[in-house]
Order: C-alpha cells, then structure tokens, then sequence
C-alpha cells in the first residue's frame, strides 16, 4: 500500500474516533411535542368561535374546520422532522445549501401569491 493512503487512512481513522456519534436530543422534541399539543388544545377550543363569527356572514364553515387545517399543517411538519432525522449527518451538510436556497425560492413564491 502507498504511504500516502496509508497516512489518509490514519489520519480518517483518528477523526471519526474523536468524533462522537450523533443521537437525537430528546429533550428538545419534548418540548417540541408540548407545544404541538398545546397549539392543539388552543385551536380546538378557539375552532367553533372562529367558525360562528365566519358563518354569521353566510359562510358554511365546518366547526373543527381551524382544527383540521391545523392536525394537516401539524402532520406535514412531524413527517419532515422524521424525514431529516432518517438522513445521515453527512448527507443532510451536502444538501444544506440546496435546501436553503429551495427553501428561499419557494418563501419569495408564496410571498408574491399573498394578496393584501
């Protein structure tokens, strides 16, 4: 084998044992968890008000419309969280500057659909 690869091997190994193995921090998406059932509870109990004051104009409204709109929004993220959290550590500093820059592009998208 060439010393130089050897040296690479060496010096590869001697990083990855230093650094420590990812793990999830718990505590956050405890926390995380809180306030997603919190928002919940708040919507639920804020869902048939809004609903009453929107239908009094002629509207038809569903009463746990709010609350439907919310559990779908609610979904959406949970699976994103999962979805990162099944990427490796490597793949997820690759992409990062992709998903930033698709993430800009598509808050200028939804930005100029706005109507005031």
């Amino acid at each position: 084998m060439d010393t130089s690869k050897f040296q690479r091997r060496q010096a590869v190994t001697r990083v990855t044992e230093t650094l420590r193995r990812h793990r999830g921090d718990f505590i956050i998406v405890l926390c995380m968890s809180v306030l997603m059932l919190l928002g919940l509870v708040v919507i639920y109990s804020i869902s048939p008000a809004l609903t009453a004051r929107i239908n009094a104009a002629g509207n038809t409204l569903d009463q746990n419309h709010f609350m439907y709109r919310q559990v779908a929004y609610l979904l959406v993220g949970v699976a994103a969280y999962v979805l990162c959290q099944c990427c490796s550590l490597v793949r997820k500093s690759r992409s990062v500057l992709t998903v930033l820059a698709d993430g800009l592009i598509w808050d200028l998208y939804l930005c100029s659909q706005l109507r005031f």
